[in-house]
């Protein structure tokens, strides 16, 4: 998978939960990838990253990819770490600082309706998920490529965040693998 052109699925979304004129979508073509080991398989052994308050456990060191959204409600600054791992998913992990208060309840019904710009595309019901006490929904998608994912993403309304951990892929996905890297989110709340 080319992994450059699936980053603007994950970063689609948090661009998409008040900020309308993000670019979004994204486009993913398959290659031929090697099978992995078995540790690179294990995300138990992946090394843990920080950005905006978050930490996952990725699979190789993932790319910073910072960058400030202005919008007439005040600026967006977003941080995304992202890396293709060798079994060519892509995984994410992307905080987003609105400096204001959020409604809890908006901000997560973005996170079915941010997917309308992703064509033919299937999505799960949003399911309802915490962290940290934090409220969230997670989404699972397939999409024409064939591409596929899931993505948990979780509100802090109080601190004017929002933090979504993704994977995105066009090859067999592993469930272990995926539900993994998606469980080792760590949210550290603001003092």
């Amino acid at each position: 998978m080319k992994g450059r052109g699936t980053w603007g699925l994950a970063l689609g979304f948090v661009l998409s939960a008040g900020c309308s004129d993000a670019a979004k979508g994204g486009d993913a073509s398959a290659s031929a990838k090697p099978r992995e080991s078995a540790k690179a398989s294990d995300p138990a052994t992946w090394e843990r990253h920080s950005v905006g308050g978050a930490s996952a456990k990725f699979p190789k060191k993932p790319e910073s990819k910072p960058q400030t959204i202005k919008r007439p409600e005040g600026d967006v600054k977003v941080e995304m770490l992202v890396v293709e791992g060798d079994d060519g998913n892509v995984y994410s992990l992307v905080a987003s600082d609105y400096e204001s208060e959020l409604n809890p309840q908006a901000a997560l019904d973005t996170v079915k309706t941010s997917w309308k710009s992703v064509k033919d595309k299937t999505l799960t019901e949003p399911k309802p998920v915490e962290l940290a006490g934090l409220p969230g929904r997670e989404i699972s998608f397939t999409a024409k490529m064939p591409l596929g994912g899931r993505q948990r993403t979780f509100v802090d309304a109080k601190n004017g965040r929002i933090y979504t951990v993704d994977v995105v892929s066009n090859e067999r996905m592993d469930p272990a693998v995926i539900e993994g890297f998606l469980g080792s989110l760590q949210i550290e709340q603001p003092k």
